[in-house]
């Protein structure tokens, strides 16, 4: 596993992010680390790009998740998904563009294709399930090659229950209990 790492004055510790700490077993009793730093271009061109903490998803033996999901981003998930969540252009931009940064910076996505917005008048608005769509719609386009062609018929669809019962989301909420994803749009 890779980290990139930013040495503070005076500081004995190493500082990651807890989304990691699954990873490596920390439990802040005390445990120690031993820390590794490349000494070769190469080998740090390898860290950054094989075996950076945000592209390990599996354990390779087993096959099971390494990482899962943690208090914020669930959190962050189930608020954007209200039916009652509205946001603005600038909004809407910096979430779309925080999901696909990793496809932006490698060259894999060249132009994001967006959706219109959800609301016209009185302002333009867009909703926390069209961050969500756009995403999709975007990955699915970049797995299509360089010419950028989004093709209707592979789309993702699901129908599955939430994990959050229909009743937890109030009154705007009835049908929340459900997740439903037609041609990689969450509706």
């Amino acid at each position: 596993m890779a980290h990139v790492a930013r040495v503070l004055p005076k500081e004995q510790t190493i500082r990651m992010h807890y989304a990691n700490c699954s990873t490596y077993n920390a439990d802040f009793d005390g445990d120690e680390m031993n820390i590794h730093m490349p000494q070769s271009y190469e080998a740090r061109a390898e860290a950054l790009s094989i075996m950076a903490t945000h592209k390990q998803y599996i354990i390779p033996t087993s096959g099971k998740p390494i990482r899962g999901l943690i208090q914020d981003s669930v959190l962050a998930g189930v608020r954007l998904s209200c039916k009652d969540t509205f946001l603005q252009k600038d909004e809407y931009m910096q979430l779309v563009y925080a999901g696909l940064r990793e496809l932006i910076e490698e060259g894999a996505l060249g132009r994001a294709k967006l959706l219109p917005p959800a609301m016209i008048k009185p302002k333009i608005l867009w909703t926390g399930k069209q961050v969500v769509s756009t995403i999709l719609k975007n990955i699915v386009m970049s797995k299509e090659g360089s010419k950028q062609q989004y093709k209707e018929d592979c789309g993702m669809n699901l129908d599955s229950k939430s994990r959050l019962p229909a009743k937890e989301w109030g009154p705007l909420g009835k049908e929340e209990g459900e997740v439903i994803i037609r041609d990689n749009e969450l509706l």
